[in-house]
């Protein structure tokens, strides 16, 4: 691994799907963006995530809430597949009917 990279390991192997979740939440909202630098390669050390405040609940309670964010992430998913699918497929009747409008194969005048 380069020395570019910081490599994370759990001291124990409870709330690592918490943790998981906690970090990758920080690298959507830009946090870490702000901590490297403006550099074109800034980087964040070891140092300065280990002073960065970790919310970690019970393992328990840790587990719970990643699972439940996992679950409502791939019904998030689902949906969103689904509504490409059928923007997919009102994209395909738009072009149909507009080529059968410009063709003369539909009669605009009895639609109206």
């Amino acid at each position: 691994m380069s020395s570019a990279y910081v490599r994370l390991s759990p001291r124990r192997q409870t709330g690592i799907e918490y943790s998981l979740l906690f970090f990758k939440d920080m690298y959507n909202r830009g946090i870490f963006n702000t901590l490297g630098g403006n550099g074109v390669r800034s980087a964040i050390t070891g140092k300065m995530l280990l002073k960065m405040p970790l919310l970690l609940p019970p393992s328990e309670e840790g587990e719970k809430i990643a699972s439940e964010v996992n679950l409502k992430v791939s019904n998030i998913e689902f949906r969103q597949a689904k509504l490409r699918k059928k923007i997919t497929l009102l994209q395909e009747l738009r072009g149909s009917l507009i080529h059968e409008a410009v063709t003369g194969t539909l009669d605009v005048a009895r639609l109206g």
